[in-house]
Order: C-alpha cells, then structure tokens, then sequence
C-alpha cells in the first residue's frame, strides 16, 4: 500500500524465491524480443541485442538507431497491474543503473540512453481496463527526458510523453505468457512480539544497506558528472544537460539520505 508517491507501508512481504525469479525471468526474455520486433517496425536500425551470447549487458538490452541518434536501450517488461489490481505505476531504474547508462554515454561519444516500457496483460483475471488476455503494449523514451525520479512512470498520464510503439498488440503465439500472472504468495507478520522486533530489524539494515549502496551510486554519479563539467570539450548544450542531471542527482542524493533518516535506529 502506498501512503503517497514513492512510499511504501506494507504490513505483510512478498515471498519471493525460484518460482517468481523464473517467472520474472521469462518475462524480461519476452520483453525485450517484443521490443526488438517493434524497434524495427517503428524505423530503428543497425539493431543489436546485447544479451546474446553474453547476459546481463550493464544497462542496456538493445542498441539502436533512429534518425541519426544513437540508444543503449533498457528494457523494463512488467504486468500492467499489480497484484492488488491498481496500476504497475513504475518501472522502477537504479541509481546503479543510472550509472551504468552515464559510464556507457560517456565512453561512447555520441551516444545516449533510452528505455522502453513493456507491459503485459497475461490473463483474463489480469484485463482490469479495456485490454483483452495476452496483450501488449510498448513505449520508447530517451533516459535524459525522464521526470519520475523512481523510474519509468507508467500512469495513464505519464504515457503521452512518450513514443508508442505498441498499444495493447496481442502477443505472438510464439511467446507463451500464460504462466506470468502477477500472482505472490505473501508472508503474513509474525505472531510473536520478539520475533516480529528480530524480523523488523532485519528489514531495517536490509533496508539500510540498500539505501547506502544507492546512496553511493548517485554520489560517484555527481563526481563524475562533476569532472565532465570541468572539461574544456564539452558544448554549451553539454554543460546544460550535464548540470540539469547533476541537479536529478542531487534531488535523488537528498531522497535517499531523508529515508535513510526516517529507519527505525539499529537494536
């Protein structure tokens, strides 16, 4: 349940374990050929994809090229609606993953990041709006021109902004989707007053470490983005768009230190 945007009170934990990996897992793979087919239908060329042979690219799935620009495209594939039958508002991306896509601008001149949204309605249960099963829809923006500072915002809204390669298309027979229902097993609170305290502290530094991972992520982002402002080379339109993302950077460096204020102290 979410109290405002960006956060989260649950009192009850999805369980995840090999099932929901697979599942997830499948869906990404789906994902990211769904968006390859629709990158060249919609005028993108010298497309590559970037998992195969090798998995796990830094960042980016897919290169391509469009009208004389250059994308290290991420793909975000996720059912459209949660569990709970609100909106998968956003496809959430790093500050790690941030990172990775500035390392790859700034080592390939010419070059920018970009996502695509992939969302899926699998299943009857899953069609909560005017979609039918076993559909799709998909959308193409440049990183930079995000305003979500969590991720690809997907509400109703947000999606204007951005280039519609694909509107609930049904899904190839080719990719079987039946099997990734956005269905979890949840882990209800536990029943014991010590138990619960151990099982809290352990979410708290869990939370805790998480948060200091990112913390550090956006902070060597700055630097480096710091050290490219210095440089002699850049344009005018570089100096720009660098400080404007220092200025994201930063905006997201004090979010992440307010919820690191806000955890419960340790013990």
């Amino acid at each position: 349940m979410s109290d405002r945007k960006g956060t989260w009170k649950r009192k009850d934990r999805v369980v995840l374990g090999p099932e929901t990996a697979k599942r997830g897992s499948k869906l990404g793979y789906i994902g990211e050929h769904l968006a390859v087919a629709e990158l060249s239908a919609h005028g993108f060329t010298e497309i590559k994809y970037l998992n195969h042979p090798k998995k796990n690219h830094r960042f980016a799935d897919i290169y391509a090229e469009r009208n004389g620009e250059k994308f290290w495209i991420s793909v975000k594939t996720r059912n459209k609606y949660q569990n709970d039958g609100t909106i998968n508002y956003c496809y959430k991306i790093s500050p790690k993953e941030r990172a990775f896509a500035l390392d790859l601008e700034q080592n390939n001149p010419g070059t920018m990041a970009a996502c695509i949204g992939v969302s899926v309605v699998v299943s009857e249960n899953s069609c909560l709006g005017d979609e039918r099963p076993n559909t799709y829809s998909c959308y193409f923006t440049k990183l930079r021109e995000l305003t979500d500072r969590q991720g690809m915002g997907m509400r109703e809204c947000q999606l204007p902004d951005y280039d519609c390669l694909a509107k609930n298309e049904a899904v190839p027979i080719e990719f079987d989707v039946s099997d990734c229902e956005n269905v979890f097993q949840r882990r209800g609170p536990s029943r014991s007053d010590d138990g619960r305290k151990e099982t809290d502290a352990r979410v708290a530094m869990t939370q805790a470490n998480k948060l200091k991972r990112d913390i550090d992520t956006v902070r060597e982002s700055i630097r480096l983005d710091w050290l490219d402002l210095a440089s002699k080379s850049l344009t005018v339109t570089d100096h720009v768009g660098l400080r404007n993302d220092i200025a994201r950077l930063a905006d997201e460096l004090g979010d992440l230190l307010r919820r690191m204020d806000a955890l419960p102290p340790p013990g």
